[in-house]
């Protein structure tokens, strides 16, 4: 099976894939591909955008090869987190077939583990998305 966990930053994607995926599973997190490129010692989450364009650049092509393993039968479980997928991608993702995971955890919830556990402009980022509103996901069956 092939699951998208997505949601807000700081809402616990990372926490429920690791409590989730099983031995053998295939777990692709962008932040941990941007810590594995980076120089020992840098701090989760503080790499540059340069970084994180690499590691997204890394995080999309090894979804695409863990889609085609999965689908040749040599990988069973994939995991992908997502955080803010756009309409189109979770359309997209539903009509593979793919199971769709969003996390929700508080507004309140998520500022306090971002102002604990992340850099200055990742809390900013967070307070920009909060104050949007989310998109609404609605999905039409066919007929």
């Amino acid at each position: 099976m092939i699951r998208v966990v997505t949601g807000h930053i700081c809402s616990g994607k990372s926490r429920f894939v690791d409590e989730n995926a099983t031995a053998g599973s295939v777990v692709i997190d962008m932040d941990r591909i941007a810590l594995s490129l980076s120089p020992r010692g840098t701090n989760h989450h503080a790499y540059s955008d340069t970084m994180r364009d690499i590691a997204r650049a890394a995080r999309n092509a090894a979804f695409d090869e863990a889609v085609k393993l999965h689908d040749a039968g040599l990988v069973e479980d994939v995991w992908a987190i997502h955080a803010y997928p756009s309409q189109q991608d979770i359309e997209g993702y539903r009509r593979r077939g793919w199971q769709v995971i969003d996390i929700k955890s508080d507004d309140a919830t998520v500022m306090a583990r971002a102002r604990a556990e992340r850099p200055s402009h990742i809390v900013q980022e967070l307070e920009r998305r909060l104050d949007r509103p989310r998109i609404t996901r609605v999905f039409r069956a066919s007929s």
